[in-house]
This record gives C-alpha cells, structure tokens and sequence, in this order.
C-alpha cells in the first residue's frame, strides 16, 4: 500500500497559496492536487488540502440549508430596515444570483423556522454595504414584504390585465410591483414568475375561444408593444411580460380547442402582430425557445422564404434537423429545400436520421420530391449542390433495404429514375445484400443495372442494417455470399456475368469461416457447385494462401464427401497442403480420423505423407486421429506403412500423442495396442493436454487405468501446476473406485499444496472437489489410512473447513474435518468458522451445534466473544431471506446460550430487533422481544427505532407490546438517513388510520417537525383527508394556524385543492372560536 502524505507545514502552504487558489477555482480539487505535484513536486494529502481550503475560508459549493440561512438573515434586516451584502467564500454574491439561489432553494415551510441560534455556515459573511443603497425611492412597503407575497400580489394583476378588456396601457401598474422588480432584481419574464401564473392561464383559456382573445389583442396590442420601448425600464418590463402573455395565450388556446392546425394559428398570430418574432427572439428564458422553434417550423411548411430566411438569420434552430427536413422534403417547394441545404443542414444529417425514417414513407416522399425537383431523371446530374448528394444517398439506403428484401419491382423503379443519383457503390452493396439473402431475381437485376461483381468491403452496410462492422458477410463479395447460403444458381448467374471463381473479398483473412466460394461448395457437401466452380477456373486448393481454413481438399475429406473429394483429386487437388493453423489436418489426418479407409488408401498412393506434422494449435498426426477416433483398421494400415507411433503432439491447445489420443478417447483396446507398439506411456505433454493418466480417468475404466500404471504411467505426478491430476479429475466426477484405486498406486493428496498449506496455481485438490460435491464417502477416503499425505497444515485445514462451511455440506463431513485437524483448539480459536457458517447460511443446525462443542474447550471470555461475533452476522440482516425461519430461531437459541447479549447495538446498524423489523419479520421480532431483547434503541443510519421499523414496515402487532414496555413514541430519526420519519410519520405516510390513533393516545406529538415536515403535512401531501382530521384534533391551539397553512401548502403542492381549501376554513373557524371566548 502507498505511505501517507507527508505532513506540509504552515510556512509551505502560505508560500503556495495564492497558486493553489487560482488552481482550485479553475478545476476540481483532485486536479489541483496533480498540478501541484507536477509543477512543484508539492504533495498532500486530500484531507490536508480540504483542511487547509477551510482555514483559508476557500470554497465552490454551497447547499440548500446555506441559502436558507442567508434567506433568514436577508429577512430579518429587510424588516429592521437594513441593506446587505453576501459573501461566500470572500466573493460579493449579485444580487441577482442571490435572489436566483432563494427562490431555487428556500421554501415556504424554510421561511417559517426559527434560525436565531443556526450558527453561520461555513464561508458565509452577511455585511452592511459600505455606500449606500441604489434604491433611492422609498420601498418601505416592499422591504416588509416577502418573495411569497410578492408573486401572490403580481398573480392575480397579471390574469387581470390578460383578461380584462381595459390592458396595461390603460391603468399605469401598482408602482408597488415596479418598485419590487427592482427590489428583487428579477424580470417579469422570469421562468419562475410565469410558471406561477401557469394554473390561472389555463383556467382564463378554458373559457376563452381563440377568435375572442385575437380580436380583443389585436386592438390593443400596437399600443402595448410602444409602452414595451418605453424609457420606464419597469414599466417595458411589465409591458414585455404581457406580450409573451399574449402570444402563449393565442398559442395555446388554440392547442387546447384544437381549432387549427399549429401552422395555420402560427400564421394568423404572425398577420395580426408583425413584430411578434422579434419580441420573442428578444427574450432569452428557455420556455419561449419553443415557440420560435414552432414559429421555424410553420414557415418551412408555409413554404415562406422571407420568414424562414428571418428566422435562420436569428439564429433559430429546429427541434432536429431530420424532423425539419421532414417538413421541407414534403412541401416539394424547391427554393425552401436549396435554402436549408445552403443553410448547412444536409452537413447535419446523420445516418441514424435517415433509418429512424420508414422506408416506404421515404421511398414514397423521394419519388414526389424528385418528380417536382426535374423533369427528367437525366437531368439529376445537373444538379450541382448538396440537394443531390442527399438525395442520392437517400436512394441508396432505400435500394439497399428494397434488395435485401427481395423487393424487385421497387429496386426497378429506382433504378430506372434515380439511377443516376446513386452513387456506384450502392449498386454493389445492394447486389450483396440480395445475395445474401438468396433474391435471384433481385441480384440479376442489379447486375443488369450495372452492378459491381465483385463489390466487398463495409461502405454503407453498418448504418444501413444495425450490423457489426465485423461480420462476415458485410465483407464477403457477391459470389462468396452465394456459395455461402449454398444457391447454386446465384452462384451459376453471377459467374455468366464475369464473375472470378475464386473471388475473394479485399484485405487479410481475420476468420477461419471466412472461405472462398469453392471451400463453401465442399463444407456445404455440393458436388455440383463444386463442379461449377472448377469448370469455371477455380484452384482446386482455393483458398490456401488466403484464407485460414482448411484447403476444399480436406474439407470434403473432414465431411466423409467422397464424391466431392473424387472430384477434387481429379481436378489436381494437392493431397499435402499445410493444414490450416487452428484443429487443422491434412487430407491422410483428416482421412485417418473419419476412419474411410479406401480414402486413405487412395491419398498414400498418391504420394500423401504419413507423419506430416499436425497443425500447431490443437492439430493431430494421421495416426494421433485415428486413435482418438478409435479405428483399430485405420491404425494397422498407418503402421503397415511406416506411420511413428511417438510423433510429438501439437505443441498448443490440446495435443496429444497417439496413446494419450487413444485414452481420451476411451479406447481400451487401442491403447493396449499401442503400447505393444512401443507407444511410450510417459511420453511429453503439449501446453493444455493430460497424461495418459489424465485423459483415461474421466471415462471410469478401472481396466484401462490398470494397463497404464502396469505399463508404467506414475500415479503420483502432475505434467502442470495449471491442470487436475488424475486423482483430482477423479473426486471431481465423483469416481470412488478409481481413487481408491490411485491411492492405492501412490497417488498424493496434497500434490497442488505448498507446504504453508495455499493451492498451487488456479486448481482445486482432490479434497476440495469432493467437499463441492458433498461427497462424504471420498472426503473419508481422502482423509483416512489410505491417503499417501495427511493434512498438517492448521490454516489449510481452516480452508477447507471453511470451503465446506460455506458450501452448505453435511454435518458429517464438517465433523470429520475437525477431527482431523492437528489442533482443534487452535482451529476455531479466531471464531471465523462460526462466522463463515452463519454469514453463508448453513442449512443445517447440526453444524451450529458442532461448532459451539468444539468452542467448549475454548475459555469463557473467548467462547462467549466468538459467539458474539456469530450474532452480529444476525444483526446485519443477511440471514432473514436466505434461511428458514424456524432455523433462524434455534441458531439464535444456541447463540444465547453461549453467552451472547441479544441487545448488542451496532454502530451504523443497531439491535437485532431493528434489523428483524426492519425486514418485517415480526415472528422473530416477537421471538427476540420473548427473549429479553430491549424494546428501545437509538436510530442508526441503517434502521430507525424498533417502534419506527415496526411502524414503516407493517408489523403492526408489535407496535402495543413496544408501547406497554415504554418505548419513546415521539423518538426522532436518524437525520443521515434519506426519508427516516417518526413512527406517528410513518402511520400517516402510510394512511394507517389505527396505529395512528394507538400512537397519539401514547402521547405521538402531532406538531413535531423532522426532516422539514410535519405528520400532518405528509397526510396532506399524501391526500389523505382522514388522517389529517385525525392528527389535527390533537394539536394545541397555539401552533394550530401555522400548521394548517403550511400543511395547506404541501396539499396544493400535490394538486390536492380540496385538502387546502378545507385545512384554510377549519383554521379560520377555530381562530373564530377562540375569539369569541
């Protein structure tokens, strides 16, 4: 592990102070860390450097809680009559920002706290300005008046004037809203002041029709717009804000009745008021970007040049550049395409554009656009611009798609009127999708139209079909496609129009599937296609040189294709081609392994060589495949003639020499011939094979492993570290009589183990294998008189007890690994053994037991403390949904009987009651509350109070038992938890109306405020009408009126009007009533 920074005094960070503040304000602390270390070879630790940041009163980040204490401060000067500035961090905040950050941040419910003893945040400093203040009109009203109060006065003005028949120009606007627009420095126009006025637009809309609204505005507005430019910059303001009013309200009622098309109300909005696009571009709020990305696309589907041209001058953009091509492509208005084309939208276009199109709809809107672009197809040519690149890109993608389709008549028409358009490519493209695919009649018509015979490579093809750039047949060329899906007359068409016969796609081969045509006739067993290639000139070894498979030579031989390889032979076949690098054979190899013996003949005759080396990765020798195959006739005629039965295997992958082959293979009898051949039975083994030993076992023959070990196989080696001895491969498939038998000839247990008791390598022993497979027979076999090494190593016998714990086995094996070790004691002494067994969920409680016995030897303070440690896996909650529940219980039982204290508290989790309620197990909660568990416990960051968790987790059974014994109703929650609530939160969260009730008669405080609510204001927020006529009768009168507001607040928040209207009224008349008395 790296060391620890080292510690920087304070004369070395004062000298780079002034560096690492300039740094830390341009980019994170991390790379400020870096530079540092870069520039100066200044190194500390990132707690040093935020220590340091902090004594220097240096910061980027504020939080909400920030903010309301500055709101708070900001306020209660406001009412003294004092001016403030706000600093963070040593920066003078705008004010704004400041305003911006309140409303963003700050709610209703925030304004209401009391922040008198909130010490000052850290970074925060609240100064009387040094001159004096810019106002200088007399806001004595506005100083006293809040955000909140502000915007109800500005609401109900605004839907005034909007309405009303008598417009701003009339009335001069309260000078009071003047005066706060300044004092609040924001604009009418803000998004947040019109999202307040959404609710009382749209209830003005419902009654108004938009003929109505066009008429009254369309008198007044020349008028509104003068006082818009008026030297008053509040009264422009106000003047502004109408305007935008105006337009959304035109807009979106006619969105709302559905009177006309978004177009045509765009167009009547634009006669009535000429100037409405400049004032809306004037305005910079991000909700108004719609309305002139609207007003764009109108003019493209009007076909109006001026007003597109205006816009795109303005720098309007589209919702997407596709979709607005859309529009233009349908109009067919020329002069509108060539100016979003000159506008540089055809640059813009992507691919993934053009496919989200459906490909009718575009073969459809390209063949009525092109139509009305010329009069001939010929003179598409002419057309020098980017207009003709996409369109001839277009046409391609859709010839593309048509081909691979089998869509003739569509691939016709395109190319009878588009042909020119379309780049050349495309041809070949579409030629290779129809072939592969198997359209006869598709392909012949591209090859009439002029289509490249030997297109290959990927233009076009992974955009146009959603393909990986690697796959095969994007590359292969027409013909490979053809021979490939086996069409024999595809493959007869495109050879007539000039196709080569090896034809062969561009670049290097990366792909062992990857073959020419002739490799594809003989793996697909085609006689006749083969001898349609070879008539037409194709190599009898195509595809030695250029790709890595197989020749067809030895692919027909590997497929038993005699016809095929007669064929071949006859043709001038070479019957000792290399064979190919990955499992290759000759044709002798690949003879030798199907067993055809008049094949094999007919290849030695003609001169094939018997001991050719195998392929260098998994390959074999003519006698190495006849053994594995075990043809007993084919290995008589090898060694008759001159065939070295102790060739070397293939030096990577899973080479094998010939009696290695026979064993794998399974062939008892080939072996033993073998080795009366003077086969060597200690022979050499390549990077991934097995001894003769090894690949014998996995088919169970005693008989087999008796020949080898007689004949001098050794039962005690391994050929690698990286691969299972005999031994191992035999406990792993669970052969008992084969160990038995390798035990007995000397084979070691402990083969893979160093002597501190780690596994050599990436396997697993002989023990593990059969502790995995719950095998007690072969772990007693392992581990008895038997066995050429014991265990002696004290950790590695804790590893396999812990493998076996951890793998749920049978108390029977655990038992006997214990009684194996060399010291039992000292074994379990450290208590993981218990842990491993709870942490992993044993299924059987005889382990527990076991476990605890073998703890008995152990002195009290250790065993109880290991105990201990048991439990606390409790706690954590991972046992309650993996194991029984009953079983649950009796481990508990043992655990208390050991010793263990059942209210243990952990820090960040508590009790285990906590955790049980928490995941709403109330049998076992009840269990633990039977058992002495305390019936109170301090919310944690993982689980609140007992009466909490049984509360928010619905065993509700339990809440009385924990009230009788006195647990604290009114607790607060763990504030680090996101969402922790009270109990009697909970319940009204929940809408439970009797655990509520039980809760406020044990005295639950209706009016307690956590995490920034109260019950009642989540019952209101919640819309439940019950629960909050419930909590309200048992609150005091004192805190009634505020309560209600607020609560009242939550419920608008969520649309629950009702709730607030009635929450309002009871307020009223209680304050009713207590004044008359």
């Amino acid at each position: 592990m790296p060391g620890k920074a080292p510690r920087v005094d304070a004369a070395t960070w004062d000298r780079y102070r002034e560096e690492i503040i300039s740094f830390y304000r341009e980019s994170s602390l991390k790379e400020t860390m870096v530079k540092m270390n870069e520039k100066h070879g200044f190194q500390a630790s990132e707690s040093q450097y935020r220590a340091r940041l902090k004594v220097w009163k240096i910061g980027k980040h504020t939080t909400p809680d920030t903010w309301v204490f500055i709101d708070g401060r900001m306020r209660k000067r406001r009412r003294i009559g004092k001016d403030t500035d706000v600093l963070l961090y040593g920066e003078l905040q705008p004010p704004r920002k400041v305003a911006k950050e309140i409303a963003r941040n700050v709610t209703l419910v925030d304004t209401l706290h009391d922040l008198s003893d909130v010490p000052t945040p850290d970074g925060v400093e609240i100064l009387t300005p040094c001159a004096a203040s810019p106002l200088t009109f007399d806001v004595a009203r506005t100083k006293t008046m809040s955000y909140l109060e502000f915007v109800g006065l500005m609401r109900p003005w605004i839907v005034e004037v909007v309405a009303s028949h008598t417009p701003l120009c009339s009335p001069d606007p309260p000078s009071q809203l003047c005066e706060m627009f300044r004092w609040y420095n924001i604009s009418p126009c803000s998004e947040l002041l019109l999202q307040s006025l959404s609710s009382d637009v749209t209830k003005y809309l419902a009654n108004k029709r938009f003929s109505d609204i066009l008429e009254y505005w369309g008198k007044y507005y020349i008028r509104i717009r003068a006082l818009a430019d008026s030297q008053d910059m509040e009264l422009a303001r106000l003047a502004q804000a109408v305007l935008l009013m105006v337009h959304m309200l035109l807009y979106e009622s006619n969105n709302i009745h559905n009177q006309l098309e978004p177009s045509d109300a765009v167009f009547i909005l634009q006669e009535h008021f000429p100037s409405a696009l400049k004032d809306i571009y004037d305005l910079k709020t991000s909700s108004w970007q719609i309305l002139r990305k609207t007003f764009l696309d109108a003019a493209v589907a009007r076909g109006d040049i001026t007003w597109t041209k205006s816009l795109l001058a303005q720098g309007v953009l589209p919702y997407s550049n596709a979709h607005l091509l859309d529009i233009a492509l349908s109009t067919k208005d020329s002069a509108v395409i060539d100016l979003l084309w000159q506008a540089g939208f055809a640059h813009h276009v992507s691919f993934r554009d053009l496919d989200n199109m459906d490909t009718d709809v575009r073969f459809a809107v390209l063949c009525n656009l092109l139509r009305s672009r010329v009069t001939r197809p010929t003179q598409l040519n002419m057309v020098d611009n980017e207009y003709s690149r996409l369109v001839g890109l277009h046409c391609g993608i859709v010839l593309v798609e048509a081909a691979s389709k089998g869509r003739t008549i569509e691939v016709t028409v395109l190319m009878d009127l588009y042909g020119s358009a379309i780049d050349r490519r495309w041809l070949g493209v579409a030629l290779r999708a129809a072939a592969g695919f198997r359209h006869f009649q598709t392909a012949e018509h591209l090859i009439n139209s002029g289509a490249d015979i030997h297109s290959s490579g990927r233009f076009g093809l992974s955009t146009l079909f959603n393909l990986d750039t690697g796959t095969i047949w994007q590359r292969m060329t027409p013909i490979q496609l053809a021979a490939e899906k086996n069409d024999i007359d595809l493959v007869r068409l495109v050879l007539y129009h000039g196709a080569e016969a090896d034809s062969f796609r561009a670049g290097a081969s990366t792909d062992s599937d990857d073959l020419t045509p002739l490799q594809y006739a003989a793996r697909n067993c085609n006689f006749d296609m083969a001898r349609v290639l070879l008539d037409a000139g194709s190599h009898p070894d195509s595809g030695e040189r250029v790709t890595e498979a197989d020749t067809p030579l030895q692919i027909s031989i590997r497929r038993d294709d005699e016809r095929t390889c007669g064929l071949l032979l006859s043709s001038g076949a070479d019957v000792n081609s290399r064979p190919a690098w990955i499992n290759g054979r000759t044709a002798l190899q690949a003879a030798a392994g199907t067993g055809n013996i008049p094949v094999a003949q007919m290849l030695i005759q003609k001169g094939a060589t018997l001991n050719a080396a195998p392929g260098i990765t998994g390959g074999m020798t003519a006698l190495q495949a006849a053994a594995f195959g075990g043809h007993s006739a084919m290995i008589e005629l090898l060694f008759a003639n001159g065939a070295d039965i102790n060739v070397l295997p293939a030096p990577w992958g899973r080479g094998m020499t010939a009696l290695q082959a026979a064993a794998a293979g399974g062939h008892h009898e080939i072996v033993k011939t073998l080795i009366k051949l003077g086969a060597d039975v200690k022979g050499p083994v390549s990077h991934e094979g097995k001894t003769v030993l090894e690949a014998a076992v996995p088919h169970q023959d005693i008989t087999m492993l008796e020949t080898l070990i007689t004949h001098g196989a050794e039962a005690d080696t391994a050929h690698s570290f990286l691969r299972p001895t005999a031994l191992e491969i035999a406990s792993q498939i669970a052969w008992l009589e084969g160990a038995k038998y390798l035990l007995h000839c000397g084979a070691k247990v402990d083969l893979h183990i160093k002597r501190d008791g780690r596994c050599i390598g990436s396997c697993m022993t002989a023990l593990d294998w059969a502790i995995k497979n719950n095998d007690y027979p072969m772990v007693q076999l392992l581990l008895g008189k038997s066995a050429v090494a014991t265990i002696t190593s004290t950790d590695f016998t804790r590893r396999f007890l812990y493998h076996s714990l951890s793998n749920g086995n049978d108390a029977a094996i655990v038992k006997l690994l214990l009684q194996h070790a060399p010291d039992p004691e000292k074994t379990i002494r450290d208590g993981h053994l218990l842990q491993t067994a709870i942490y992993g969920a044993h299924p059987h409680l005889e382990v527990y037991k076991l476990l605890l016995e073998q703890m008995a030897v152990l002195p009290k303070p250790i065993r109880v403390a290991h105990a201990e440690l048991g439990w606390r896996c409790i706690s954590t909650g991972h046992l309650f949904r993996r194991i029984d529940r009953a079983l649950i219980i009796s481990i508990a039982d043992l655990l208390m009987d050991a010793g263990v204290n059942i209210g243990e508290c952990l820090k960040t989790i508590g009790t285990c009651l906590q955790v049980a309620l928490r995941q709403g197990d109330e049998d076992f909660a009840d269990y633990l509350l039977s058992r002495g568990a305390h019936w109170d416990g301090p919310a944690t960051e993982y689980c609140g109070t007992p009466l909490q968790e049984a509360v928010a987790s619905g065993c509700y059974n339990i809440v009385p038992k924990l009230l009788q014994n006195g647990a604290e109703v009114n607790a607060a929650p763990c504030l680090d938890r996101p969402g922790a609530m009270t109990a009697l939160q909970a319940a009204a969260d929940k809408g439970l109306m009797n655990v509520a009730r039980i809760l406020l008669e044990a005295g639950a405080d209706a009016a307690a405020c956590h995490n920034g609510r109260t019950a009642i204001d989540i019952a209101a927020r919640k819309g439940r009408f019950d629960m909050v006529a419930l909590l309200l009768k048992s609150l005091p009168e004192v805190k009634l009126i505020a309560t209600c507001e607020v609560a009242a607040c939550e419920a608008e928040s969520e649309n629950y009007a009702v709730i607030a209207k009635w929450l309002r009224e009871y307020a009223a008349s209680r304050a009713r009533e207590t004044m008359e008395l």
